[in-house]
């Protein structure tokens, strides 16, 4: 650990910077404060991996398979980045109600009936052909799912799991998100 007099500069000449303690990290409170402002404590950090699985939210399919499924995050004090990937080899059986993905690596806050942002569900082939395009999801409250809807027709409507369409990797039902929530 460096010291440099005269400019109050600190170095890690090698290894890391370690925070010894949870809930403590670095404090930005000698800075300008906007009006609201309720915590100037950077005191998280985190990056990983998540498995997404589209689900019904009504009835939990089984058997569901994936010519591709994985997802990724960053986590920064409260809020999460997660980027997904999901391309449906075969529907399963049992999937009911509004499509839903679950695995959320992180449980978001409660900000009412949903979170914002919502995100576009970047992807194709669904089952009526009037979603494509139209589709986006939102994080769910309190829970560690995302609900598609569509703005199909004019209208703010659940997408079905019955949307879904399964096939090789050109052919079955795929979408793509990048959003973020508060924890």
């Amino acid at each position: 650990l460096k010291i440099y007099s005269g400019t109050d500069n600190v170095e890690v000449t090698d290894g890391n910077l370690v925070i010894g303690t949870a809930g403590k990290g670095i404090d930005f409170s000698t800075t300008g404060n906007a009006t609201g402002m309720t915590s100037e404590l950077l005191d998280d950090y985190e990056e990983g991996t998540w498995t997404p699985e589209v689900i019904g939210s009504t009835g939990t399919p089984t058997g569901v398979t994936y010519n591709f499924q994985g997802g990724s995050y960053v986590k920064i004090g409260n809020t999460v980045w997660i980027k997904m990937g999901v391309n449906i080899a075969g529907v399963g059986s049992g999937g009911t109600g509004t499509l839903q993905v679950t695995g959320l690596p992180f449980t978001p806050g409660n900000a009412g009936a949903y979170q914002e942002p919502t995100s576009m569900a970047m992807g194709g082939r669904w089952v009526t052909s009037g979603n494509a395009g139209n589709v986006y999801a939102f994080v769910k409250n309190n829970d560690t799912k995302l609900e598609f809807r569509t703005m199909a027709s004019n209208a703010d409507t659940g997408i079905g799991y019955g949307e879904l369409q399964g096939g090789g990797a050109s052919v079955g039902t795929w979408f793509t998100i990048v959003t973020f929530y508060h924890v």
